[in-house]
């Protein structure tokens, strides 16, 4: 068992990582004095776990932060933080191994440097070298990619109000450049961005402003073109020239949100210009680029989903979190064909099957144990082969060899009469449902090479390794011999249409052909479709 203080250590590590993503988001939020006490926290819970060097970088971004907005921590000395006495001493027989020790504090430094994943590859990898330790180290490298995942997030919506900040403050000093240049028309355009912008970086009563501001300079615009009719109309073609300018180069550059709305725009002042038919092109090309930029816009987010369900499928493990990995596989599946992106399905297809082989193979082994308990020994011996023949179709042959183990355990407890006799009756029926599959209209070709397949695996179980191996050639030959198969059956429904039309001369032709295709196929039917011929040509004579 390990040492105690490790298990805290642990907490405590995972402690330090919630005020890091916690320091994060007040930042985001402008909150600078709590992230700094958030940092400030972190370095204090480094430092009793002996990363001092890790310690002092937290304090020196808390100290960082208050001098942003001119302040400074107390002078006073915070008391320390009380630990339970096992944190850093050994407790009982076997204290914390100076590995576990040294994987801490490489994941800790990678946490520093706010490479979340980084630090989940350090455990997994002494996940791998520390058996003994392997569940709970891989649940600590799962919650970091969590982490990571959330710290994208949080730092994209950082940089995103960082760059709504900027184009704020540049569409601010145009506004004041209009205002003395007398630029009212301008002015309009520019309050209303003022307005949306400040709306984003939560500025709301700002945003009113500024919108009544667009109005005002609106009715400017108007009492100018009354006054001076020609100045107003010179002032609007200029806007409108520069418009149609600006539109071109959202164009040639595929911005089409922003060609779609300039395009509006342009058959705003088109109608002020009373040129309506020119109006009415530009309502037309605006509607016809929205629609290309509602599509860009939709596969932009099936790209983020993608992305974001593509790490969530990594970071799984598919024997624990099956079920949630077939979900994400059959959203991501969804989006591939969404994008026709056939390798992405391709991919993500494979993935999908292995996670369902596991899922079945879980619940073969649940069922197993179910069986034993009862001392229903057959059953349980048929839910383990086939767990190992799961294992064995993912490549895993150590899961295999110790399936392998457990039921040549389990078939000393299993009458081997009974037993034989019930794998005989069995394979009867698969035999049965193998020829059935090939009898369907169009042959159900899969089904029946999987049924060949299972008769071939009974047969080896039970020794018959020569009926076996005639069993897999068949498959084989069938596989083979699709197309065979598709011919017979073109010959099969062009006599069940001739018999229909009561062409029974031409039927029983059509009918030669498929027994001599089932000659080609062995698969026993020749006579069959002989005999139809037959029936067929004397009633042919009799008419």
């Amino acid at each position: 068992m390990p040492d105690e203080s490790y298990e805290e250590k642990m907490k405590i590590s995972r402690e330090i990582r919630e005020r890091l993503i916690q320091a994060d988001e007040a930042i985001k939020n402008n909150k600078v004095r709590e992230a700094a006490n958030h940092y400030k926290t972190a370095a204090e819970l480094s430092k009793t776990l002996g990363h001092n060097e890790i310690s002092i970088d937290y304090f020196n971004k808390a100290h960082e932060l208050m001098k942003s907005i001119g302040e400074t921590f107390p002078t006073e000395v915070p008391p320390p933080i009380k630990l339970p006495a096992s944190v850093g001493k050994p407790v009982g027989v076997m204290p914390i191994s100076d590995h576990l020790e040294d994987v801490m504090k490489r994941a800790d430094r990678a946490i520093t440097e706010g490479k979340f994943s980084e630090a989940a590859k350090v455990y997994e990898e002494a996940a791998r070298s520390i058996p003994a330790e392997a569940e709970r180290l891989l649940s600590e490298a799962i919650e970091l990619r969590k982490k990571e995942k959330n710290l994208i997030v949080t730092r994209k919506e950082i940089q995103r109000k960082t760059s709504h900040k900027q184009e704020y403050e540049e569409t601010l000093e145009k506004i004041k450049e209009a205002l003395e240049n007398g630029k009212y028309q301008e002015l309009v355009t520019l309050y209303g961005r003022a307005a949306v912008l400040a709306e984003r970086l939560g500025k709301r009563s700002e945003a009113g402003e500024y919108r009544k501001a667009a109005i005002e300079a609106k009715r400017k615009v108007i009492k100018t073109r009354k006054v001076d009719p020609k100045a107003g109309r010179i002032e609007l073609v200029k806007q409108y020239t520069e418009l149609l300018k600006q539109i071109k180069v959202f164009l040639d550059e595929k911005m089409w949100q922003e060609a779609a709305d300039g395009y509006l725009k342009a058959a705003q002042f088109s109608y002020e210009l009373e040129e309506f038919d020119r109006a009415k092109q530009f309502k037309e090309k605006a509607a016809k680029i929205q629609e290309q930029a509602d599509i860009l816009e939709h596969e932009t987010q099936l790209k983020k989903r993608e992305r974001a369900l593509k790490e969530e499928i990594e970071a799984l493990d598919p024997e624990k979190d099956t079920d949630t990995l077939i979900q994400s596989c059959g959203e991501l599946s969804k989006i591939y064909q969404e994008l026709e992106n056939s390798k992405g399905l391709e991919e993500i297809s494979k993935k999908f099957d292995k996670i369902k082989k596991i899922q079945e193979r879980k619940k073969s082994l649940k069922n197993a144990n179910k069986a034993i308990e009862e001392e229903d020994y057959s059953k349980a011996l048929e839910l383990f082969q086939n767990a190992l023949r799961i294992s064995m179709d993912l490549n895993e042959p150590i899961k295999a060899e110790g399936f392998r183990n457990i039921i040549n355990e389990l078939s000393g407890k299993v009458d081997k009469v009974a037993r034989s006799r019930k794998m005989v009756e069995d394979r009867a029926e698969i035999l049965t449902s193998a020829k059935a599959a090939i009898a369907e209209s169009p042959p159900n070709v899969a089904k029946a090479i999987q049924d060949y397949k299972e008769a071939a695996r009974i047969s080896f179980e039970l020794g018959e390794n020569d009926l076996a191996n005639s069993y897999l050639q068949t498959a084989k030959h069938i596989e083979e011999d699709q197309g065979l198969l598709v011919e017979r059956e073109n010959f099969i429904k062009e006599a069940e249409a001739a018999i229909k039309e009561k062409n029974f001369e031409l039927a029983s032709k059509f009918y030669e052909q498929a027994a001599k295709f089932s000659e080609r196929i062995g698969d026993g039917s020749e006579e069959k479709y002989r005999k139809k011929a037959k029936a067929l040509r004397d009633l042919a004579e009799e008419l």
